[in-house]
């Protein structure tokens, strides 16, 4: 782009306090509100149970599954250090893992 009597110095801009927190995006929102009448026009209670019963089995396990991601947290693994196992002697450690397989074998 050619430079003219309107540039801006580097750094500067037509608009330097940025677009507004809460601004949307016109074509954003346009979309969104198209997206929302197709879904409210074809997509009622009536019709997804329809097409849920007609749905082959691992389909509906698949519907209901990727449903579930919007009502539970995901899981995270985590990692756990424990020390204590350093500072047990090999005897705690046998009578902790005995307790562990009894409790295991009751529930059995």
């Amino acid at each position: 782009m050619a430079k003219t009597k309107t540039s801006y110095r580097p750094g500067q801009s037509g608009n330097p306090q940025g677009r507004p927190p809460g601004a949307v995006n016109k074509v954003t929102e346009d979309m969104r509100k198209k997206i929302e009448g197709v879904l409210n026009d074809h997509f009622t209670p009536e019709s997804i149970a329809a097409d849920l019963k007609a749905a082959k089995p691992h389909e509906r396990l698949r519907f209901k599954l990727a449903l579930i991601e919007y009502v539970l947290p995901k899981m995270r693994s985590t990692e756990m250090t424990l020390d204590i196992y350093e500072r047990l002697s090999d005897n705690d450690l046998d009578k902790i893992l005995d307790g562990l397989i009894n409790k295991a074998n009751e529930t059995d």
